[in-house]
């Protein structure tokens, strides 16, 4: 469980150990709700869309009418005093007309309130979709505990999305208490109805062994775990030969959610059709570099395995502490197998030798994250100092990410004083070598300024580009924004989601900060009671 240190205040972090056990659980494999129900417009045009469900646009005007902006004009009046009589179908009508804005302006609060009337009439459609309306805070306050209600009515109505729904806050700990066992035979019920975001998930599940009866070990693995969410990276297991991870950059672009893709930065790629494995691992890099802990673990398998790159384990090492930095789910595990690997620490330690800045910096940053037994038996233990003497002359060859370390070692006080001066000092010094890590950190330290707010415009604009290129960093960022008026207006059902996308990519410090919002909005009913 790893810090992120630069967070806002009121994000506290933990003591940094290395995670152990198995770090790809269930929780890593459901696509939290944000994911699975998309916008409104883009759901239109997905035909296994659940949102709108059963929605059936009106039939084409008439020859004799010229006017189609006036047709649903009128359209809309004619459902509008249907629905002012109670018709349900005309209210669930009138809503998605407001909320899409045909024949009328848009209008969420609106499309929020006839989509409630209808709810009230127990319209399985509207319930659904007015769940959406709560847990996206579209039209109405932000209130996961009304959507859960909802999702759950329309689950127990036989509809194989609320089914999946089900499954996904199982796994959360957010709203419901976990229960992996639960969350399976959901989502196999959805699966089994033919719901392809439930198929997938459960071949997920499945993979992982983690079926029915598995909950008690689950649980021993999990009782401290983050919503983590999606695992965007599943490696073949070791086989000591480079063939089962051959077609990883491949794999990664062709089979990634579009989520995975922007984490990975290589959406434009796949946009562009540009396919080359050179072109994938350079967009990758750029990812890495932005703060994106997916692509930092497929940058350290690559130059672990020599994958499109040559075989280096001081580069996969240094990208793997650079993922666990960043609370990447699955980097702790890859990186303790690497570091056990005989000739891998011995490398390091000749690098090191020899000045290279990447291996003064793989070296630190393991004896940082806690892996002082492996470091031990391999007898290259350091001490602090030295762990800070490898940083610092690393981060005097120009070294980025070891000068990022160093300041977080001053920002935690971590073999060093603690010293704000001293760790803004060197993130400006990253920052002014081309590191957007470090200017993602300077940012957040700027909008933790209590006194001097004239730079929060432009700390926010760096963290909206940062977000863009896949910092997870960047994401805590901005719903800390939203949801302290901190440089954006306060808007909890934003900063929920900038949260939940960064606790899905393993934030533990995002997580936290979702569990306190629920926590000030949890219900006194005891289903919503959580254990401590």
């Amino acid at each position: 469980m790893t810090p992120s240190l630069s967070l806002p205040a009121g994000v506290n972090s933990s003591a940094i150990h290395p995670r152990s056990g198995v770090i790809a659980l269930a929780a890593g494999i459901l696509l939290s709700l944000c994911l699975a129900f998309p916008s409104p417009l883009a759901a239109q045009d997905k035909s296994d869309s659940p949102v709108f469900k059963k929605y059936r646009p009106p039939p084409q005007p008439p020859l004799v009418v010229q006017s189609d902006a006036l047709y649903q004009m009128w359209e809309t009046f004619i459902v509008t005093r249907k629905a002012n009589a109670g018709d349900v179908l005309a209210q669930h009508e009138l809503s998605i007309r407001y909320l899409l804005g045909r024949g009328a302006a848009a209008d969420t609060t609106r499309a929020a309130y006839w989509m409630r009337k209808a709810s009230d009439q127990n319209y399985t459609p509207a319930m659904f979709n007015f769940a959406i309306m709560c847990y996206n805070g579209w039209g109405v306050p932000w209130d996961p505990f009304d959507a859960y209600r909802l999702f759950r009515s329309c689950a127990l109505k036989n509809m194989a999305e609320a089914e999946y729904a089900m499954a996904q806050f199982l796994t959360e700990d957010l709203v419901i208490p976990r229960n992996f066992d639960s969350a399976y035979a959901w989502v196999k019920k959805s699966a089994d109805a033919g719901y392809l975001p439930a198929k997938e998930a459960l071949y997920r599940l499945e993979k992982q062994g983690l079926g029915p009866g598995r909950q008690d070990s689950v649980r021993a693995s999990t009782a401290k775990a983050p919503n983590t969410g999606l695992v965007f990276l599943d490696f073949a297991q070791d086989t000591g030969a480079v063939s089962g991870d051959s077609l990883l950059l491949k794999e990664a672009m062709q089979n990634a959610s579009p989520s995975v893709r922007k984490a990975l930065g290589i959406s434009k790629l796949l946009e562009t059709e540009t396919q080359a494995d050179s072109s994938t691992l350079a967009a990758i890099i750029q990812a890495g570099d932005a703060g994106s802990p997916e692509a930092l673990t497929v940058l350290g398998r690559s130059y672990e395995k020599g994958i499109g790159v040559p075989r280096d384990p001081v580069r996969a090492c240094a990208a793997y502490v650079r993922a666990v930095r960043l609370d990447s789910p699955r980097a702790p595990e890859l990186l303790l197998k690497l570091l056990e690997q005989k000739s891998t620490l011995p490398h390091i330690k000749a690098g090191a030798a020899k000045g290279d800045p990447e291996a003064e910096f793989a070296w630190a940053g393991v004896s940082a994250l806690g892996f002082d037994g492996v470091l031990a038996q391999a007898q290259v233990y350091l001490s602090g100092d030295e762990a800070f003497r490898f940083l610092t002359k690393a981060g005097d060859k120009a070294y980025t990410p070891a000068l990022v370390e160093a300041g977080l070692a001053y920002y935690a006080g971590r073999w060093v004083p603690r010293s704000m001066e001293k760790a803004t000092e060197l993130w400006t010094r990253a920052a002014s070598l081309g590191s957007k890590d470090a200017m993602v950190r300077i940012a957040l330290m700027t909008l933790r300024a209590p006194a001097d707010t004239s730079g929060r415009r432009e700390a926010v604009q760096i963290l909206k580009r940062a977000a863009d290129e896949g910092s997870v960093l960047a994401e805590v960022g901005l719903g800390y924004c939203y949801e302290t008026g901190t440089g954006l207006p306060v808007r909890d059902a934003e900063a929920a989601s900038f949260y939940r996308a960064a606790s899905v990519r393993g934030s533990q410090d995002s997580f936290r900060a979702l569990r306190r919002m629920h926590d000030a909005i949890r219900p006194a009913d005891p289903e919503f009671r959580l254990p401590d």
